[in-house]
């Protein structure tokens, strides 16, 4: 499910329509912060780059942070290193200053 929110979130996106776009991905939160898929959380931090193209830093970090949060204490090595690669990716598209 989380997946096809993500598609149409980037289709969306790409035709300019940020606001639908973030709407999508709203659409799933309470299945990102439920689940235990680290494919679903990362919806979490879809939207936190989506709130950042949007401006909405303060959004978009506590976004960040959630999806960090949630996926702090994973056992497998790919989601320890998926979060830390997106955690960098974050950080170096943040506006200067920030």
């Amino acid at each position: 499910m989380s997946q096809s929110c993500w598609l149409l979130a980037l289709v969306l996106r790409s035709r300019g329509q940020h606001e639908e776009a973030r709407k999508a991905l709203q659409s799933v939160m309470r299945m990102a912060t439920e689940e235990f898929d680290p494919d679903c959380r990362a919806t979490l931090f879809y939207l936190a780059l989506l709130e950042l193209e949007l401006a909405r830093e303060a959004i978009a970090r506590g976004e960040l942070d959630e999806y960090l949060r949630l996926t702090e204490f994973a056992r497998d090595r790919a989601t320890q290193g998926a979060a830390r690669a997106r955690r960098r990716f974050f950080t170096s598209s943040m506006p200067e200053g920030h």
